[in-house]
């Protein structure tokens, strides 16, 4: 009984202590600051516009660095490009909730694999509708290295340095295409959306792991 007693007690020491040093990580102040202000997101030659988020997606997700873009192409063509970045585990979400509160709903969704000059990135893909339109969405979760489409596997290997005292550095990456009505299985949104990501992902990538190894 002794021994279940001293047991149980290592338990809520260790989970104590755990929380303890999640909490600080929280609030701690990285060194890294604005970081993907210096990322260059140009594309093609493509018309951009900065996208910045809200007051209100500010107080909530609370994020350390975003970056975002709408771009237009010479054809009509669109993309909408958003990167938030950040210590607070409030600050990685997943686009999906907020999309669908906008009134888009999902028609199918797969993982998908990004490839970019010298590696692959592993990220879900959905076709989406709102009012008889469609719209290819593409979104992962990174630390400029691991990537992935499991919100909750990242928050898992951002637990690691943060139950160590460390300050964990993520973010999420998303691309938005319009899909064409001649298109509605959405393969040229596919296409410019993988050209997309080998064009201007590498940049966001080599920035997040910079900020990781400053912070």
């Amino acid at each position: 009984m002794r021994f279940r007693l001293l047991a149980a007690n290592l338990v809520l020491a260790g989970a104590l202590g755990g929380g303890y040093w999640g909490q600080r990580s929280e609030t701690a102040m990285p060194r890294y600051g604005d970081f993907l202000r210096c990322v260059d997101p140009s594309f093609r030659g493509w018309s951009a516009t900065e996208r910045k988020l809200t007051k209100l997606e500010n107080d909530m997700l609370q994020p350390d660095s975003a970056l975002g873009r709408q771009y237009k192409g010479p054809h009509g063509e669109s993309i909408d490009f958003m990167v938030i970045a950040g210590h607070r585990k409030r600050t990685v979400h997943t686009p999906e909730f907020c999309l669908m509160g906008g009134g888009w709903e999902a028609l199918s969704q797969r993982t998908t694999s990004l490839p970019l000059r010298e590696d692959r990135v592993t990220a879900r893909r959905i076709m989406m509708t709102k009012d008889g339109q469609l719209m290819l969405t593409t979104y992962f979760f990174t630390d400029g290295s691991l990537s992935t489409d499991s919100l909750r596997k990242f928050q898992l290997e951002l637990l690691k340095p943060r139950l160590a005292g460390k300050i964990p550095t993520g973010g999420m990456v998303r691309i938005l295409v319009p899909v064409s009505p001649k298109d509605p299985e959405g393969v040229g949104a596919e296409a410019l959306a993988d050209d997309f990501a080998r064009a201007v992902l590498p940049r966001v990538l080599k920035s997040l792991r910079e900020a990781r190894e400053r912070a």
